[in-house]
């Protein structure tokens, strides 16, 4: 019989294909190669007209994850017209890069005015390097209940010496 498509190579041709099921499908068989080789296309159908397709894309990049598609996403991640999942999937792709400048992008966008998207980088946050980050996310988490779970989950997740000395500063109130 004819054989299924294993390398990125392979299956790159139906990504062109017309019937946006047909792209969503090859993007889940790029997603399950792991292959970094495969990030191009992934980050190329980040803007697919097809808002399934895109969003299938970002999940996508939160498996295979690497620096290069960090600015893509938070591109996605800023863009208050696109669609609200298709942001949320990317702020999830920025927290899995887990570098550094992720949780510098994502620390930017914690005063977002949209709870939902502001949840989506509560949870992303991979860690917390200083007491102003935890300052700050207890901050972003005050105005709306919806935080309270995701914000203790990303201290607990972060804890270290900067998150403990905020949490000991605010026990005492």
């Amino acid at each position: 019989g004819p054989s299924i498509p294993v390398t990125p190579a392979e299956i790159v041709p139906f990504l062109d294909d017309f019937d946006p099921s047909v792209r969503q499908q090859a993007i889940q068989a790029l997603r399950n190669t792991s292959d970094a080789n495969a990030v191009p296309h992934l980050i190329a159908h980040l803007s697919d007209p097809d808002s399934r397709v895109a969003l299938e894309a970002a999940r996508a990049l939160s498996v295979i994850h690497t620096p290069e598609a960090l600015t893509p996403l938070n591109t996605i991640a800023r863009d208050e017209k696109a669609y609200y999942l298709l942001r949320g999937a990317a702020i999830q792709a920025i927290g899995r890069i887990g570098t550094h400048v992720t949780v510098s992008i994502l620390f930017e966008r914690l005063a977002e005015q949209d709870v939902y998207i502001r949840q989506q980088i509560i949870m992303a946050l991979p860690t917390i390097h200083t007491e102003d980050q935890a300052e700050r996310l207890l901050q972003a988490a005050e105005f709306h209940r919806s935080l309270v779970r995701p914000t203790k989950d990303a201290m607990i997740r972060a804890g270290g010496p900067a998150v403990e000395a905020v949490m000991m500063r605010h026990l005492g109130h």
